[in-house]
């Protein structure tokens, strides 16, 4: 299982300051347990999903998620945007968007 990510998200999970990964519904199917590399440029890491929670919208999964945890440094309206100018359909309801928790294993 892979995925890829900007230097900025990837440096925060990377530090630990980023423990919640969101994605629209449909574009990875990860499940509780799988070990994920991500990357970014030629730099990788290994995170384990802890849990997978689906919501109906990005506001949704922003308020019972946290920024802090999706974006931090971001206010929860900055993180409403950051992932709706990523996965647009998600931000009015017309895809779902799933939180996957993560656990670092490996930097």
């Amino acid at each position: 299982m892979t995925g890829r990510l900007s230097q900025k998200w990837f440096d925060a999970i990377a530090n630990g300051t980023k423990t919640v990964e969101g994605r629209m519904e449909g574009n990875k199917t990860w499940q509780v347990g799988d070990k994920v590399i991500f990357s970014c440029d030629d730099q990788h890491l290994t995170v384990e999903i802890t849990y997978v929670r689906p919501y109906s919208t990005i506001a949704d999964m922003v308020a019972a998620e946290g920024a802090v945890h999706l974006t931090p440094g971001h206010t929860p309206e900055e993180s409403e945007d950051i992932y709706a100018r990523i996965y647009a359909p998600c931000k009015d309801g017309k895809k779902r968007i799933v939180a996957y928790g993560l656990r670092l294993i490996t930097k």
